[in-house]
C-alpha cells in the first residue's frame, strides 16, 4: 500500500499555516494510537488517514473493508499494520479544496473516527482477530515452498 502523507518532511497539509490546526492535530493523534496499537515494524506511519492512496486488488479483496464513509482509509492501515502488509508513504501537498470547506463536519467524522477505533481496539482484545492470526499475503510463491513454479494458495 502507498499513502500520500501530509505529514512527512517536504509534505503540506492545508492547515499548516493555522494557528490552530485542530483537523491536523486529530489526524495526528490518531495516527499515533494505530502507530501504537498496531503497527510492530520499524517505520511508524506518518499519516493512517489520507484517502489519496494506492492499493493492489489483491491487497484490498485481502483486506475486505467494510466501512462505508470516511473511516474505509482508517481500517485499510489499520488492517495492513495488523497483517503485516508493507507500506510506504509520500510526501504530498495538500492544496487549498476548489469546492470550499469539507464535507465532512470535524465532530461527527471525529467521533466517527473514534468509534471505530475503539471498536478495533475490541476486537483485538475479544473477538475475531485474537484468535486468527492474520499474514500477508495470503499465500505462498512455490518458490517459497520449494517449488519453482508460479503462485499457490
Amino acid at each position: 500500500m502507498a499513502i500520500a502523507s501530509r505529514f512527512l518532511p517536504g509534505a503540506r497539509n492545508e492547515e499548516d499555516d493555522d494557528a490552530l490546526p485542530f483537523r491536523k492535530w486529530t489526524n495526528q493523534a490518531f495516527t499515533l494510537m494505530a502507530n501504537l496499537v498496531w503497527n510492530r515494524g520499524p517505520k511508524r506511519i506518518s499519516d493512517t488517514i489520507n484517502g489519496f492512496r494506492g492499493i493492489t486488488r489483491a491487497a484490498f479483496t485481502y483486506l475486505n473493508p467494510t466501512s462505508l464513509r470516511f473511516t474505509i482509509e482508517y481500517e485499510l492501515t489499520i488492517g495492513a499494520l495488523r497483517s503485516g502488509m508493507s507500506i510506504v508513504e509520500i510526501p504530498t501537498n495538500e492544496t487549498p479544496r476548489l469546492a470550499g470547506e469539507t464535507k465532512g463536519p470535524s465532530m461527527s467524522v471525529g467521533t466517527d473516527f473514534l468509534l471505530f477505533f475503539l471498536g478495533q481496539l475490541k476486537q483485538d482484545l475479544f473477538g475475531r482477530h485474537r484468535r486468527q492470526k492474520i499474514e500477508w499475503p495470503p499465500f505462498k510463491t512455490k518458490l517459497e515452498s520449494g517449488d519453482a513454479g508460479g503462485v499457490s494458495k
